[in-house]
């Protein structure tokens, strides 16, 4: 048979998977390089949906890497068009079965020392959590590079980095507007959930008013996904579209029985606050069940209640009062004290009921060693007492006493 009609029944035949292991026996018993170059073109432009197309990845993939008479100059373009798959693919199982063959390579003269250099970005993974990095990095760079760090971002296993990269990507909205496209493309991808949820994060946030947005809300509003859920109903407040059951489910989702009593709280509560403000069922909801030693089944949970009162009601004098007599009379007032206590120092500056607790609270930890997480409550009113509570501390006994003393002033 002659090399082009080879080439013909690999063109016809590379898509069935039974057809693999004699194209690529066939492959390596070719021994001329531009030979094996024709048969990888032929690869690469045989016609197919992406489920074939994912079949004949694999074969290319092991040419590649394996010991086959391929020209070096076509190994390292396919192996830097694979790299690229495992690192931003859309679908995980792919990505996976490409890894496992760059990997196989890793000692290749043609590829070994390119798939190594990325193997030192892959693994290990000193930090896991990169949360504050992203925006900075905004800052400092924002180039093509860092949008496109921002975008393989969206795929890490952790949903705090998602979150992050997606909020960096947010707040570029106005200067690159067309960064939109990219996180369609990503929807329209079958990618996995959590990156879909981080597409749509950056798009709710930056670009709520898309046009895509009029056919994506109504699909993923009442999908079973509680991500999308959350995602769709903050998009129609942001439309000023909200409805009763937005607000009920939302409730939901912070209540004790609800998915986010920890992670995505403060989302929650955000929308809340901006979808219905200073409404009085919320507020009188939210100090009903603020108390952490008062649990209600039906109520919402008691982080949640204090971000409610704290972000919403910071000025409505019922609500101060009752954050005011919880400080007073509970010793652990807050489980989730270190954000709640900053929060409380940031939003009652000069607030004299609050001013009043916070040295109470103060003054009550005088003979004990204060926790770390009362620091910023010295902020609220740097009044005296809560100096000297502070200043009578006998040294060491208190973490970071020296920076609380300072950050009071001269009083």
């Amino acid at each position: 048979m002659s090399f082009e009609n080879q080439l013909k029944h690999i063109e016809e035949r590379c898509a069935d998977p039974q057809w693999h292991d004699v194209i690529l026996g066939l492959t390596h018993l070719t021994t001329r390089p531009q030979d094996v170059r024709q048969i990888v073109e032929r690869l690469r432009n045989a016609p197919g949906d992406n489920i074939a197309k994912f079949g004949i990845d694999t074969i290319l993939c092991e040419i590649a890497v394996g010991p086959f008479q391929c020209p070096p100059d076509v190994c390292l373009d396919l192996c830097s068009t694979f790299v690229r798959e495992v690192e931003v693919g859309a679908w995980m199982p792919q990505r996976l079965a490409l890894l496992r063959l760059l990997l196989s390579g890793i000692y290749s003269s043609k590829v070994g020392t390119a798939i190594r250099d990325r193997l030192s970005n892959w693994y290990p993974c000193r930090n896991a959590y990169r949360t504050d990095l992203y925006s900075t990095l905004v800052l400092v760079n924002n180039d093509e590079a860092v949008r496109g760090i921002l975008f393989q971002v969206l795929r890490d296993e952790q949903p705090y980095n998602q979150e992050a990269a997606a909020i960096a990507i947010a707040d570029q909205s106005s200067l690159q507007p067309e960064l939109s496209e990219r996180l369609k493309e990503m929807i329209a991808a079958p990618n996995a959930l959590s990156v879909i949820v981080a597409a749509l994060e950056a798009l709710v946030r930056g670009w709520p008013n898309h046009e895509i947005w009029d056919d994506l809300e109504p699909r993923i509003r009442h999908c079973a996904s509680i991500e999308l859920r959350l995602i769709a109903i903050r998009r129609r407040i942001a439309a000023r579209s909200q409805e009763e059951n937005d607000l009920k489910e939302l409730r939901w989702m912070v209540s004790r029985s609800g998915p986010f009593m920890w992670r995505r709280s403060d989302v929650v509560t955000k929308a809340i606050v901006e979808g219905w403000p200073g409404d009085v069922a919320i507020r009188d909801d939210a100090i009903r069940c603020m108390n952490p030693r008062m649990l209600f089944e039906d109520g919402l949970d008691a982080n949640a209640a204090v971000r409610l009162l704290i972000a919403g009601y910071s000025s409505d004098p019922i609500a101060t009062a009752a954050l005011a007599s919880l400080i007073r009379t509970e010793e652990h007032a807050f489980s989730d004290s270190h954000w709640i206590w900053k929060a409380i120092s940031e939003k009652y500056v000069g607030n004299s009921e609050m001013i009043a607790a916070a040295d109470e609270c103060l003054s009550a930890g005088v003979s004990i060693v204060i926790p770390k997480s009362l620091l910023p409550l010295g902020l609220v009113g740097r009044t005296k007492p809560s100096a000297s509570s502070w200043r009578s501390l006998p040294r060491g006994c208190l973490f970071g006493s020296r920076s609380a003393t300072r950050s009071m002033g001269h009083v």
